[in-house]
């Protein structure tokens, strides 16, 4: 079953010490449009913000790295996120 955020409950099949993690868009109201969430979070955190998951990003990272929201905050420098955001915006809702 996959869910409106593209993800279907299995993403966590990593060992327990361990968690994925994704980039996600959540909706900004201001802007009228989507936007890129400035960290990456762990399935529930994006279904609980009704956001929409980049599944190319996943990434494993180790449970205590992830805040109690489910958010996980790392550095990124610009020229790795511009690299990632051009190879894989094109599209993330509607994902099955």
């Amino acid at each position: 079953m996959t869910t409106s955020s593209g993800l279907s409950g299995r993403e966590t099949e990593t060992p327990a010490e361990f968690i994925k993690v994704y980039r996600f868009q959540t909706w900004d109201r201001e802007a009228g449009r989507y936007v890129w969430a400035t960290g990456m979070g762990t399935p529930e955190a994006i279904r609980k913000v009704k956001g929409e998951a980049d599944l190319a990003s996943a990434l494993v990272v180790a449970r205590g790295q992830v805040d109690a929201n489910g958010l996980y905050h790392h550095p990124i420098t610009p020229v790795a996120a511009a690299v990632k955001v051009e190879a894989h915006e094109p599209s993330y809702r509607g994902l099955n």
